[in-house]
């Protein structure tokens, strides 16, 4: 089990509590998104669903608990921890099952990173989480990157990490039977590796995924990236049924 637990700044948890509108993002218990995904890789699509499966407290905090599966891999699961804030959607961590490792991946924000800022607004550019110290211990790209020792020395890389959220312009998108006005959102990770044997540094741009969020209904689309930028998974929402 890969348990990680990341300490960020008091900033982060001085976002407030009062909602923007109600269900302005749609967090209530029950609320459940159905998407097909179609692989960029030509494989079979197949259906994956998000849903609102109860509440929970990270270091004091209520947070919601989304979890999400998939029929391709119908056993494993993912667990992602929210609480929507007066101005941002803020991340807990999240914990991923693999049914084939027996294993269970675990990252923790103890006081919630600002994954999204409310309300939505075009072109706008913001700042998640920033991370300096050892590569086997970075969130995200330690389980991305090939190896935690780069250069093969028998000790542990060190990167400096930011990971950023940046919006564009409104989009059009056909999603489940209608016609969506969503804000288009990027995640993106830059990453500059320091090699502990030469000291040299390496550069890791990394695109995490592309999400088109519609307020009061949820993320319509969302398109994943593998290590070199390329989409490996297409999820449009197909269907949803949210409560109140």
């Amino acid at each position: 089990m890969v348990a990680m637990t990341i300490g960020c700044s008091k900033k982060s948890a001085d976002k407030g509590t009062a909602p923007l509108t109600q269900n302005y993002v749609p967090f209530k218990i029950g609320n459940l998104w159905t998407y097909r995904v179609t692989p960029s890789d030509s494989g079979s699509a197949y259906t994956a669903t998000q849903e609102i499966v109860g509440s929970s407290k990270i270091n004091g905090h209520e947070v919601v608990v989304m979890e999400i599966k998939n029929t391709q891999d119908p056993e494993n699961w993912t667990k992602q921890f929210f609480q929507v804030s007066n101005n941002a959607l803020l991340l807990y961590g999240w914990q991923s099952y693999d049914a084939v490792k027996g294993d269970t991946a675990k990252i923790f924000f103890p006081d919630g990173v600002q994954w999204v800022t409310l309300p939505f607004e075009e072109n706008k550019t913001w700042s998640i989480y920033r991370y300096t110290g050892s590569l086997a211990e970075a969130p995200l790209v330690g389980s991305v990157l090939p190896s935690a020792d780069l250069d093969g020395d028998g000790k542990p890389d060190r990167v400096v990490l930011a990971i950023t959220g940046k919006s564009y312009s409104i989009e059009t998108i056909q999603a489940a039977g209608k016609s969506f006005q969503a804000y288009k959102i990027d995640i993106t990770i830059n990453a500059t590796v320091t090699l502990s044997q030469t000291h040299l540094t390496v550069p890791y741009p990394l695109k995490f995924g592309t999400f088109w969020f519609v307020p009061e209904v949820g993320i319509v689309k969302m398109v994943q990236y593998d290590f070199y930028g390329k989409p490996t998974d297409v999820w449009l929402l197909e269907s949803y049924s949210l409560k109140g």
